[in-house]
């Protein structure tokens, strides 16, 4: 499979089929099938080679030989074009700003973490909390706009563009999010509430997903509506 990594380039819409209402619970089976391969692999990747993904992921096409493989986020190399790319847009460096204050998050250093997260914010519009748990391979688009909540989990292979929320729905403690791998929300798309998102899902413009979502699935309405996917994945 290619990616095509225009910006804001979305997947071909879906056509026919009947859509399947995205409040149908899942089996036990499916749940668990449907969480991120990396949070299964053991603890979070290093700081390095989580880097190294992004810019690969973020940097321009990249062939993906198998979209099912847990290990298949980890760049083999470093390319100076796809560096020099990630460069020059301002969706990376707030990747960066995460991917530093979650390293500090995590060994208990939140004086700095936080701090870091607010600069985010600032410079390049994105909050994203230093206690979101994020896989390798993040791409933001355009950050204007972008929220990623408090111990939401993203697997690997992420793509955001402006306006996307992944979050609570009204209070941190009724729980937030896990979303599987290979996940793209286009403009103004929302995930919220306690939920699984499978693998391979596109959330449509301006969709807000509510409820569980199995594995390669468009989500479209408000609220989100699980279709069968007929699209090719960016």
């Amino acid at each position: 499979m290619t990616t095509d990594h225009t910006d804001d380039a979305a997947p071909n819409g879906p056509a026919g089929g009947t859509a399947a209402t995205a409040g149908e619970p899942m089996a036990a089976e499916e749940r668990s099938a449907s969480r991120p391969a990396f949070r299964e692999a053991g603890p979070e990747p290093g700081f390095v080679e989580t880097l190294l993904a992004d810019i690969e992921w973020s940097g321009g096409p990249v062939d993906v030989a198998d979209d099912h493989d847990p290990e298949g986020w980890r760049s083999k190399r470093l390319e100076p074009k796809r560096l020099l790319t990630c460069l020059t847009h301002l969706g990376f460096y707030s990747t960066v700003l995460y991917r530093v204050s979650r390293w500090c998050s995590r060994r208990g250093l939140t004086v700095v973490a936080a701090p870091i997260q607010m600069v985010n914010h600032s410079l390049t519009g994105a909050e994203i909390s230093h206690r979101a748990e994020i896989g390798p391979g993040l791409r933001i688009c355009h950050p204007s706009g972008v929220f990623v909540g408090p111990h939401v989990k993203l697997g690997f292979r992420s793509t955001l563009n402006q306006g996307t929320a992944v979050s609570s729905n009204i209070d941190i403690s009724d729980g937030t999010p896990v979303v599987g791998n290979y996940l793209y929300m286009s403009p103004g798309a929302k995930i919220m509430g306690k939920l699984t998102i499978g693998d391979r899902v596109w959330v449509g413009p301006n969709s807000v997903a509510l409820r569980d979502i199995e594995d390669d699935k468009v989500v479209l309405g408000v609220p989100g509506r699980a279709m069968p996917p007929t699209f090719r994945m960016p």
